[in-house]
């Protein structure tokens, strides 16, 4: 894989159609997507953004989501990419329906990996944290929220890179992506005309954790989609952490397989995985 030049900083692999964007979420890589990468490029044009590079740099005020994806609409329109599946985890979810609503004639699909939606008051919440234990007390809390038995070795690198940042911009990426949720997710999902995939392995309990999700089950931010998005999919990846690429990559890229060939009618069925779709 080489980098190529361009606005935003990215690695891209392969050749085919539809091309496929990978959006990392907060503290993450293009190195995470190697798994999905490995799979894909010999059959599509893959790309792995590289945000972190960029996020003290884009920020339009406050609006980290809005600008971030931005600079992702705005990569799929300098490499010329039509018909791209945007594949997104975690905060790169809100980055990838941002960039879907900024370049909609370019962007066919979404599939979104253990996405979520925090709640109307979290936002108020952080800021106390913020002043009370300060930048380094909030990235404890959201990634330490993130670990079950099995994904440590997942969640630590991110939680590194985040807790590496300035605090000032990590302090306003937290509370935008925050105060984005409550105020824009199902609203701008709602405006998209695209298939939506949430590729889900866990949910947020009352306590603000993250706890595995079991087939068949789904949660608050899975019923957002259900209603927000015109055309949804789920499929749960069992006893798989929230980040699901990294911790079962064979099932997510079973799940992403189905649903990429489902884009072109009458190649293949919706996305299902034995026990797991919805």
């Amino acid at each position: 894989m080489s980098t190529q030049p361009g606005t935003l900083p990215h690695a891209s692999a392969g050749a085919g159609e539809p091309p496929l964007v990978f959006v990392h979420g907060f503290g993450g890589s293009p190195g995470e997507w190697h798994a999905q990468l490995s799979h894909f490029a010999p059959r599509h044009l893959t790309i792995a953004v590289d945000l972190n590079g960029s996020i003290a740099a884009r920020m339009d005020g406050d609006c980290a989501v809005a600008s971030l994806g931005g600079a992702v609409a705005e990569l799929i329109r300098e490499r010329g990419l039509r018909k791209a599946v945007v594949i997104a985890h975690s905060l790169g979810c809100r980055i990838a329906i941002e960039a879907a609503a900024q370049m909609p004639t370019q962007v066919c699909a979404l599939a979104l990996i253990d996405g979520s939606q925090f709640p109307e008051g979290t936002e108020s919440a952080t800021r106390r944290q913020l002043t009370q234990g300060g930048y380094s007390s909030v990235v404890d809390l959201l990634f330490s929220a993130m670990l079950t038995p099995r994904n440590g070795a997942s969640v630590t690198p991110a939680w590194e890179r985040a807790a590496r940042l300035p605090a000032d911009v990590g302090s306003r990426v937290v509370l935008d992506f925050l105060r984005w949720d409550a105020v824009k997710q199902e609203r701008v999902l709602s405006t998209l005309r695209v298939p939506v995939l949430a590729l889900q392995a866990t949910g947020r309990g009352p306590d603000g954790k993250r706890r595995l999700l079991a087939p068949g089950e789904s949660s608050p931010y899975l019923a957002m989609i259900r209603s927000a998005a015109q055309d949804s999919r789920v499929v749960i990846v069992p006893d798989a952490g929230h980040f699901a690429h990294l911790d079962a990559p064979a099932e997510v890229n079973e799940a992403l397989e189905a649903f990429i060939a489902s884009l072109t009618p009458g190649d293949s069925p919706p996305p299902t995985l034995m026990g797991t779709h919805q």
